[in-house]
């Protein structure tokens, strides 16, 4: 298993779907979860927020990846989407200037192998095209 540490804190390079390699992964990390929050979609922010985090949760469900949503880590940052398989957070923001960008970079890079940022306003409204793009960018 291709795993690094950084800050006391373990990054792994390697996609898994295997629920049980997942679960070690989630253990190793600087937050708390409980079993039941894992493939489970919460939602902070509106309706278009909820939408497009929605649509890449369910492509990442769909292709067997392992995720938290509204994730504390110990430095207080919060994720909208921590997905295990691929040891990533995903922060779907609007109005993201290259400064913010720069500091969620720097809030979650210490502790996860990417961070991927998305603007909602730029999806697609319609429920298939959303999927789509969302299984396209975020199910590798």
């Amino acid at each position: 298993m291709g795993e690094r540490i950084y800050s006391g804190v373990k990054k792994f390079s390697e996609t898994s779907t295997d629920y049980s390699e997942c679960r070690f992964r989630l253990d190793k990390k600087d937050f708390e979860y409980s079993k039941d929050e894992i493939k489970t979609v919460r939602f902070k922010g509106g309706t278009r927020h909820g939408f497009v985090k929605s649509m890449i949760c369910k492509a990442l469900h769909d292709s067997g990846h392992v995720f938290l949503t509204e994730v504390e880590f110990s430095n207080g940052r919060e994720a909208d989407i921590y997905d295990a398989s691929t040891d990533s957070v995903i922060e779907v923001e609007s109005n993201c200037s290259p400064g913010d960008r720069e500091k969620k970079l720097e809030d979650f890079g210490g502790s996860v192998q990417e961070v991927f940022i998305t603007d909602p306003t730029e999806w697609p409204e319609n429920f298939q095209e959303a999927y789509e793009r969302a299984s396209s960018e975020y199910t590798h």
